[in-house]
């Protein structure tokens, strides 16, 4: 899915991570769009900064911004006023199911083992 580019993948995992920070923290919230099929609206997106990314990865900037240039190429990150976004839409896209699909289960069991460590913030 990120051609072995694990600090794209870290990166575009942190985006996502932040964008559903404000969802996953309010339960009402979290049982409306916590499905993988819904999307979140804008108003209930928290964006992230390059800067706020490298903090979060403790990945060099330049790193950083270099591998976010290639997330908005490849169509998968969205730049708004205020920060980045993962594109809303993923969740409807055949080329972005069909390379997660295979791997969710690892996603589910790694995302659980970076918010025990702490390592992502739950909110």
């Amino acid at each position: 899915m990120f051609q072995h580019d694990y600090e794209a993948a870290i990166i575009f995992m942190t985006i996502s991570n932040r964008n559903s920070e404000k969802v996953m923290a309010d339960p009402k919230l979290r049982e409306e769009y916590g499905s993988y099929a819904k999307t979140i609206p804008l108003e209930h997106v928290l964006l992230v900064s390059r800067m706020g990314l490298a903090r979060a990865t403790g990945l060099p900037r330049e790193t950083v911004r270099r591998k976010v240039s290639k997330l908005i190429e490849k169509g998968w990150v969205v730049e708004l006023p205020g920060g980045l976004r993962a594109r809303p839409d993923l969740n409807r896209a055949p080329e972005y199911m069909s390379a997660i699909e295979p791997m969710a289960a690892n996603l589910r069991r790694m995302f659980g083992q970076l918010l025990q460590t702490g390592a992502l913030n739950a909110g």
